[in-house]
């Protein structure tokens, strides 16, 4: 795990996730998936949340996970625009998807390899040298510094996949309407003054739902920004408490120190 240095400013990312108590109780594997990378002056963290339905949808959620950090830095550079900057890195993430199904299942499988592997919610927390941004696909729960937001769903707790894109329309149940598979910004802020942002899949709305408390505790540092891995094992921690999620639990933050 990096620290990157500006001039008068550190960002640190920190990664961590459960295994959800519904899968561990099954044997699934964890179906999210989180990232972090940074250049060009951006440095991100994403995760990627995928369709519990899916046969091993935790493929394309580690595959696009990967994809945003390692793309999201220079096309937010690129852009501006945060909205423009969001559908760049949402459609380069959708050709993606669009050249591994082409290579991996023939036309007739293409419907059933996606739903199998590559349906997949994702949500993207980047800090620039003057801006802090939060957007993404799907539900989960953003946060920044003492704020959290858990993001609805939907209707009958079916939220949006990038990957239906890749399917006809007509085989969707139910249908999505095309502007839900656009992203959505969620913050989109001065960076001067903030101390940490960062994305989560919807297993922390579960511990905010239960005790907010704890769930904001894993905000806290300093000591989280000199040690990777504790993330992580605080989240394991929160089932000695009684706390932990049946669902997958993936956490990313960004920590900011000093002026940008």
């Amino acid at each position: 795990m990096e620290t990157f240095v500006g001039q008068q400013a550190t960002v640190v990312p920190r990664l961590g996730s459960l295994l959800g108590r519904e899968h561990a109780r099954i044997g699934r594997n964890n179906q999210d998936a989180c990232a972090a990378g940074a250049g060009l002056g951006w440095h991100v963290v994403a995760v990627t949340d995928g369709c519990s339905g899916g046969a091993s949808s935790e493929v394309g959620a580690r595959l696009g996970a990967a994809f945003l950090a390692a793309q999201a830095p220079l096309l937010l550079a690129t852009h501006s625009d945060t909205a423009v900057a969001a559908r760049a890195i949402t459609d380069a993430l959708a050709a993606l998807l669009v050249a591994l199904v082409a290579g991996c299942a023939r036309p007739s499988a293409r419907s059933t390899f996606v739903a199998d592997h590559l349906l997949f919610s994702f949500l993207v927390a980047a800090v620039g040298p003057a801006r802090a941004v939060i957007f993404g696909i799907g539900d989960g729960v953003i946060l920044a510094d003492g704020d959290a937001c858990c993001l609805d769903p939907g209707p009958d707790n079916a939220p949006a996949y990038l990957g239906y894109r890749l399917v006809p329309p007509e085989a969707l149940e139910p249908p999505m309407s095309p502007g839900a598979l656009e992203p959505q910004v969620h913050l989109d802020r001065p960076r001067a003054g903030l101390s940490v942002v960062g994305v989560s899949t919807d297993g922390l709305g579960e511990v905010l739902a239960r005790d907010r408390a704890a769930a904001m505790a894993l905000l806290d540092g300093p000591h989280d920004r000199s040690n990777p891995s504790l993330l992580g094992k605080r989240l394991r921690a929160l089932g000695a408490r009684g706390l932990a999620p049946a669902d997958d639990t993936t956490l990313a933050l960004l920590h900011c120190q000093g002026a940008p």
